[in-house]
């Protein structure tokens, strides 16, 4: 019985990869910011490094990779990483509450929950690196809620964080709350120390690719990078810095930015996709179809 219950987790995310894996190249057209991250990807299968600018860093972008180098630059490809990525994050959602908790009801309908959240639902469809992070914060939050022994929480620990924020700068927050539960556990600043420098190892390895000779990074326009991987981690400081810099800009200026506190009321919904139907045979629109097709990011729907 008890090992039927470990395999509880991976049922939960074999269910919620099938749910999310259905019409997954629907729309057959990149969707939102999919024009950059899956362009970015191909890049990075090809040239090893995002021949144009790139606002994140790569792990997102190398996750998504994955799902292209399977099945081809189609919707389908460039959506199967996140796909997985949501499927993962399912069955932890539903291990972490049920550690929390001791009940399989409450789990399970965690687990549900996550997964009909319309946000959720459309982030683990679409390349998009939101998922990713996602994702790797619940595994430090698993890991957490686990209480392993001091040393592996503290390395296995920075190594998620260091990966979630080579996915996106949103992720910072997590090293805070690794960081604070070390220290009241433990109080131990060696484990502090060695799960920030497993983090930096980790957020430097996602460039690993092009560090060792792969193509021009396109921000390397602003940065003199060079061509071998001393040039290339000595740049790579300030090409982090301009990025941050650039993510800070962006937020002040682009006044459509809806902060994440504001989600909660749902006031200014993503308008993810929109055409004006008049019976063309397109990714979006029947043959028969009039009017228009939206696709809107709505928590609430």
């Amino acid at each position: 019985m008890r090992r039927a219950e470990q395999l509880l987790p991976l049922l939960v995310g074999v269910i919620a990869l099938a749910l999310l894996g259905i019409r997954l190249g629907s729309p057959h057209l990149q969707v939102f910011d999919e024009v950059y991250y899956a362009d970015d990807a191909l890049d990075l299968l090809t040239h090893g490094a995002e021949r144009e600018l790139a606002v994140h860093p790569p792990l997102g972008k190398w996750a998504i990779a994955a799902g292209i180098r399977v099945f081809g630059f189609t919707p389908v490809g460039w959506r199967a990483g996140s796909a997985v990525a949501g499927a993962v994050a399912i069955a932890l959602t539903w291990w972490i509450t049920l550690r929390c908790s001791g009940s399989h009801l409450l789990a399970s309908l965690a687990a549900v929950l996550t997964l009909t959240d319309a946000t959720f639902f459309w982030a683990a469809r679409l390349a998009m690196l939101d998922v990713f992070v996602a994702l790797l914060s619940l595994v430090v939050v698993a890991l957490l809620v686990a209480r392993l022994r001091p040393w592996p929480t503290a390395l296995l620990g920075g190594l998620a964080v260091g990966a979630a924020v080579a996915c996106k700068w949103s992720a910072v927050p997590m090293a805070l709350v690794l960081v604070v539960v070390l220290v009241v556990r433990h109080r131990r600043v060696s484990l502090v120390v060695a799960a920030l420098a497993v983090a930096l190892v980790a957020y430097v390895g996602s460039y690993s690719a092009w560090l060792v000779g792969g193509g021009p990074l396109g921000n390397c326009r602003e940065v003199h990078c060079g061509s071998t991987f001393g040039s290339r981690l000595v740049a790579l400081p300030e090409i982090t810095a301009r990025m941050a810099t650039y993510d800070e800009d962006l937020k002040r200026t682009n006044v459509y930015l809806a902060g994440g506190w504001t989600w909660l009321d749902q006031g200014s919904p993503t308008d993810l996709v929109r055409e004006q139907c008049r019976g063309q045979a397109d990714a979006l629109c029947a043959p028969t179809d009039r009017g228009v097709h939206e696709i809107v990011d709505r928590g609430d729907v």
